[in-house]
C-alpha cells in the first residue's frame, strides 16, 4: 500500500509542478491533496524548500483568526479547526439545507458555531464536544443555545432531533462510526449528515477509508450525494510547533486539507450502537495565562519531588499522530505539543495551580501539604516552577508572533 501511496503523491506532485513550475515545497504542500510535509519531502524530495528568508504569510483563515474565543485546542483532544474561509463557506452550505426556523446539529465543529448562529438566527443550534473548555467558552457567549459536552465514542448522546447534522470526527475509524452513529439518531428520513474527514493523500489507504465510511452510513439509512474537497484546516500550535520540530518551519497554517461527504437520511436503520473504550489515562487539565496542560494523574507522595525529565530534544514532541510511541511516557502535555516527563505529577499540579494563580508554589505546595517543605524539596519545586514558566511564557509568544503575522499579511 506504501509503494501505492509513493506513486499517487510523485504523480499528485508532478501534476502541481506542471501547473506550476514556479512552486516552493509550502505552495507544492498546499497543492497536494493533504500529503503531509513528511510525506511530500520524501517522496518528492527537498529541492523545492522554501526559502530561508521569512515565513510565508499566513492565508485568510489563519488560526488566531478562526480562534472566535475559543480556547486552544489541545492535541490530545484531536482539535483541529476550520479556516476562516472554510467556516464561511461550511456555514452557507448547512443553511442551504436546512429548512427556515429548522434545526442544526453540530458534532465536534465548535469553530462553526458562532458563524451559523449568525449567519441563521432562525434556527435552532445544538453543539456536542469533547472539549470542556470550549463548551465553556461558547455557553459564557450563548447562553440559550444547547451546548454539551459529550464523548460520542461511549457516554450517553443528547436527545436531539436534526434538520442537517456536521460531524467532524477524529480522523481514525471508530471516531468515524461512532459520530456516523449519532447522526444516525439525529436525523430523520430526509434530513442531511455532512461529514468531514480526510483527503486522499493525508496517509496510505485514505480512499479505502472512505469507501468503509460510505458502506457503514449506507447501513444506517445514509445515501451518499457527493464528496468535494471542500476543507482546509488551521494548524493549530501544537502541529505548528510539531512541524517546525520536524522541520518544517515556514508552512503555511491552512495546508493541511480535507473532503467533506454530503449524505442524505433515505430510511431507518436499526443497527446496534458500538461503544468503544476510552484511553484508559486519567488527565487532569490546567490552564495558565491560556496555556492549557494536561497532567497525568499520579497519587500523592509523602516526599515532594516534582522534578521534571525531557523526553525529546527541546521539549517539543515533532509528531502529532496517536500511533507515536513516545506519547506512553508523557506526563505533563502542553498545548504547544511540549512534553515533560515527570514522577510526582501531583505536585507538578500543585505549581500549575500556583502559577495560574500568580502565587510562590513553595508557598503554595506548603500550604496544601500543611507542612514546611525540606531545602531538596524546595529546591526542586522553585526549579520546576521556573521551567514550566518559561514554556508557558515562550507558548504565549508564540501565538502573539502568530497574531502579528496575520496584521502585517
Amino acid at each position: 500500500m506504501n509503494e501505492r501511496f509513493n506513486v499517487e503523491v510523485l504523480a499528485w506532485g508532478t501534476r502541481a509542478f506542471e501547473q506550476d513550475p514556479s512552486l516552493d515545497f509550502d505552495g507544492l504542500v498546499r497543492a497536494l491533496p493533504g500529503v503531509h510535509p513528511d510525506d511530500a519531502e520524501r517522496i518528492l524530495g527537498s529541492r523545492q524548500r522554501s526559502s530561508q528568508g521569512a515565513a510565508p504569510q499566513r492565508t485568510h483563515g489563519s488560526y488566531v483568526e478562526s480562534l472566535g474565543g475559543l480556547p486552544a485546542p489541545h492535541p490530545l483532544d484531536y482539535d483541529w479547526r476550520f479556516s476562516a474561509t472554510t467556516v464561511t463557506d461550511l456555514a452557507s452550505r448547512t443553511s442551504v439545507l436546512a429548512p427556515r426556523c429548522g434545526s442544526i446539529a453540530m458534532l465536534g465543529v465548535p469553530s462553526l458555531f458562532g458563524e451559523l448562529r449568525e449567519k441563521r438566527p432562525d434556527a435552532k443550534l445544538m453543539l456536542a464536544d469533547v472539549s470542556a473548555p470550549s463548551i465553556e467558552a461558547l455557553a459564557s457567549k450563548f447562553s440559550s443555545d444547547r451546548l454539551v459536552v459529550c464523548d460520542l465514542l461511549s457516554t450517553s448522546l443528547p436527545n436531539e432531533t436534526a434538520d442537517v447534522v456536521i460531524a467532524d470526527p477524529s480522523w481514525y475509524s471508530e471516531f468515524f462510526e461512532a459520530f456516523t452513529w449519532a447522526a444516525a439518531q439525529i436525523v430523520p428520513i430526509g434530513g442531511y449528515l455532512l461529514l468531514c474527514g480526510p483527503n486522499y493523500g493525508t496517509r496510505p489507504g485514505a480512499s479505502a477509508e472512505w469507501e468503509q465510511i460510505e458502506r457503514y452510513a449506507e447501513s444506517l439509512g445514509f445515501e451518499l450525494c457527493h464528496i468535494q474537497e471542500a476543507l482546509r484546516y488551521d494548524s493549530p500550535p501544537f502541529e505548528r510547533n510539531a512541524l517546525d520540530a520536524a522541520g518544517h518551519p515556514r508552512m503555511s497554517s491552512d495546508w493541511r486539507t480535507g473532503l467533506l461527504g454530503t449524505f442524505k437520511r433515505e430510511r431507518a436503520s436499526t443497527v446496534t450502537r458500538c461503544v468503544y473504550t476510552c484511553d484508559s489515562t486519567e488527565w487532569e487539565e490546567h490552564m495558565v495565562g491560556g496555556v492549557r496542560w494536561r497532567v497525568r494523574s499520579k497519587a500523592k507522595q509523602d516526599r515532594v519531588s516534582p522534578v521534571l525529565s525531557e523526553l525529546v530534544p527541546g521539549d517539543i514532541l515533532n509528531s502529532v499522530s496517536r500511533r507515536d510511541s513516545r506519547r506512553a511516557g508523557v506526563d505533563l502535555w502542553s498545548s504547544g505539543n511540549r512534553v515533560l516527563g515527570c514522577t510526582d505529577t501531583y505536585a507538578a499540579s500543585l505549581i500549575l495551580q500556583a502559577l495560574g494563580r500568580g502565587a510562590s508554589p513553595v508557598t503554595y505546595l506548603e500550604r496544601s501539604f500543611g507542612r514546611q517543605l525540606d531545602r531538596v524539596e524546595r529546591d526542586a519545586v522553585r526549579a520546576s516552577g521556573r521551567r514550566l514558566k518559561t514554556i508557558i511564557e515562550v507558548e504565549q509568544d508564540e501565538y502573539l508572533r502568530s497574531l502579528e503575522t496575520l496584521s502585517v499579511r
